[in-house]
């Protein structure tokens, strides 16, 4: 269920109910509900759509607070509501001096969440 994904994830990356003591950062379920409010925590992943899936998988990747993050693609699916909240994530990530990285063909997320941008 997606209620059992976002647990793990909460579980591995020491966030959210359950967590290691002293661990900060929001939980897999927090990120969700800024991506994609409303998923039932007793769907089944494969029942979401194409958007909420990618949304899933954005919450528990970014759960973990990684240092250095590689996004392709992060807009594919995402409604225009959740590409704002995934923009506003990845200033708040670049804010606390982490790397993202990210492969996109959204010219339009590229201009707003973008410090440097290279063309290939």
């Amino acid at each position: 269920s997606v209620k059992q994904e976002l647990d793990q994830a909460d579980t591995e990356s020491g966030t959210g109910t359950g967590s290691k003591a002293g661990a900060t950062g929001p939980s897999a379920r927090e990120i969700l509900d800024r991506l994609a409010p409303g998923i039932d925590g007793a769907t089944h992943p494969r029942d979401l759509s194409e958007g909420q899936k990618l949304a899933l998988v954005l919450a528990i990747q970014l759960s973990a607070a990684p240092r250095v993050l590689l996004l392709d693609e992060p807009t594919r699916g995402l409604d225009y509501r959740a590409k704002t909240q995934l923009i506003a994530m990845v200033d708040e990530l670049a804010a606390e001096g982490r790397s993202v990285v990210v492969s996109t063909h959204d010219v339009e997320f590229a201009a707003r969440a973008a410090d440097r941008v290279v063309v290939l």
